[in-house]
């Protein structure tokens, strides 16, 4: 995963389920060292996501919840 991938947000789980399908676009990738280097994208929502009352246009989420769209 790199900058500029379209993204989109995957879960098996109950948690984020307002996320669950949403495309973005890869805007930065960073590195959390304390989790032995799983990545985590800055992803920017194509389509703001409501979640908690309010709509996100970014977000950051650790690399696995995500597949790129070829």
């Amino acid at each position: 995963m790199k900058v500029g991938d379209l993204v989109r947000f995957k879960s098996d789980r109950v948690d984020y389920k307002e996320f669950h399908g949403s495309v973005g676009l890869v805007v930065s990738v960073g590195v959390d060292t304390a989790t032995r280097g799983i990545f985590y994208p800055v992803v920017r929502w194509l389509e703001p996501v409501l979640f908690h009352g309010k709509l996100s246009t970014e977000s950051h989420f650790h690399d696995y919840r995500f597949e790129v769209i070829e």
